[in-house]
């Protein structure tokens, strides 16, 4: 995962597509070209990327503002590649 691509990517995400994620922690792909998964909580979100995507895959947590804020608060380069651990704690 290279943070400067996935950085770049990010900023040409097309805002349409992302304010559909409004208010809500999203997964985006280790290249920063893809929103894995969205969800209210981070442990949901977590849970839903390990369901939909195979173990081993690369992904970023941040928070989408709800309309009318600015900015993105993200939680960490790397957080959680999906693994076996995490599928058995579900």
């Amino acid at each position: 995962m290279n943070a400067n691509e996935h950085y770049r990517n990010r900023l040409d995400y097309s805002q349409d597509k992302l304010a559909r994620h409004a208010g809500k922690y999203v997964a985006w792909s280790g290249d920063g070209t893809d929103i894995l998964a969205s969800a209210d909580a981070v442990d949901e979100l977590v849970d839903a990327v390990d369901a939909a995507h195979p173990i081993g895959t690369e992904f970023i947590i941040s928070f989408v503002p709800p309309a009318g804020e600015t900015g993105s608060r993200p939680l960490g380069l790397g957080l959680a590649p999906a693994s076996e651990s995490s599928r058995a704690a579900g």
